[in-house]
């Protein structure tokens, strides 16, 4: 939380994901508006139709996508690599020097390769990577979208 303190809130960005069950018109859960298709969203799920990754600050959603079947170290390097290339509307850079990305502690975001070669690879665009505190959702934006 101290190491969160020394970045302007522009300079902060936090990424999740979460899992998608597609169901069918013979639902058994989820919500919807009646005569409308149910769609169950959950998070963590390793049987999950489709994955959304986010990518979001004060500013907004920077980067998002969506793929077939549930998360794992290399989708998010997938993410992560093109979150380095891209530019916002204005031709600015989603995640420049001196920003920081902020992960929770999935397992997969601490696999034996994965995290080592995403800090490189933030590291080379001058973007430090932390972790927020084990059990605490309340300090990623993301769940607020």
């Amino acid at each position: 939380m101290k190491a969160i303190t020394n970045y302007d809130v522009r300079q902060l960005h936090w990424f999740d994901e979460s899992s998608v069950i597609r169901t069918t018109g013979n639902r058994i859960y989820g919500h919807a508006e009646r005569g409308q298709p149910a769609v169950q969203v959950q998070r963590h799920a390793s049987n999950a139709n489709y994955t959304i990754n986010l990518l979001t600050s004060a500013s907004g959603i920077g980067h998002a996508d969506i793929f077939t079947g549930p998360s794992n170290g290399l989708e998010m390097l997938d993410f992560f690599d093109d979150a380095t290339r891209i530019v916002d509307v204005f031709g600015n850079p989603i995640l420049s020097d001196g920003d920081c990305v902020v992960l929770d502690n999935c397992g997969f975001h601490h696999g034996h390769f994965v995290e080592p070669a995403l800090r490189d690879l933030l590291r080379r665009q001058g973007v430090e990577l932390i972790f927020q505190p084990l059990y605490s959702p309340q300090f990623n934006f993301c769940e607020l979208l």
